[in-house]
């Protein structure tokens, strides 16, 4: 795990989970928002001192590709101390190799949406679980997670 926030110094809070947090929040779904690049304690313990606070259903991140290796240090840190809360990335990393992405980094879901509409087939929005491809409004799919 990361030993203080400078190990990943260039990480940028993804503008994506701003606007996924604000609209959920307008639809009175509680949500706490993780800010790692300003913890005291190496990113690790902030992860367990939030997620061990309360129980998580669902738990959220991504980035660019870059940022590989900070979020994979998440999802292992997510399931270590949140191991019943679905895990779902999403953002450039994901959207550049999501099938390469899902084996490495073994989330339950993966969102995949074409901000510019230059890809025809994923006008939609796509969620991706460990059972294929689910074309369809990547929110409503991801919302069942029973």
């Amino acid at each position: 795990m990361f030993q203080s926030r400078s190990d990943h110094a260039k990480y940028l809070m993804p503008i994506g989970l701003a606007y996924i947090s604000s609209v959920l929040k307008r639809s009175h779904y509680e949500v706490d928002f993780l800010n790692l690049n300003f913890c005291d304690e190496s990113v690790d313990g902030a992860i367990k001192e939030t997620l061990t606070k309360k129980g998580y259903d669902c738990i959220l991140s991504g980035g660019i590709c870059t940022y590989y290796s900070a979020i994979k240090d998440i999802v292992d840190a997510a399931r270590a101390y949140a191991p019943g809360a679905k895990i779902i990335l999403g953002g450039g990393l994901i959207s550049s190799r999501p099938e390469l992405m899902f084996k490495s980094l073994l989330p339950d879901y993966l969102v995949d949406k074409n901000a510019d509409g230059s890809r025809k087939d994923y006008d939609q929005g796509v969620c991706y679980d460990n059972q294929g491809w689910l074309k369809t409004d990547a929110p409503a799919a991801c919302s069942n997670f029973s």
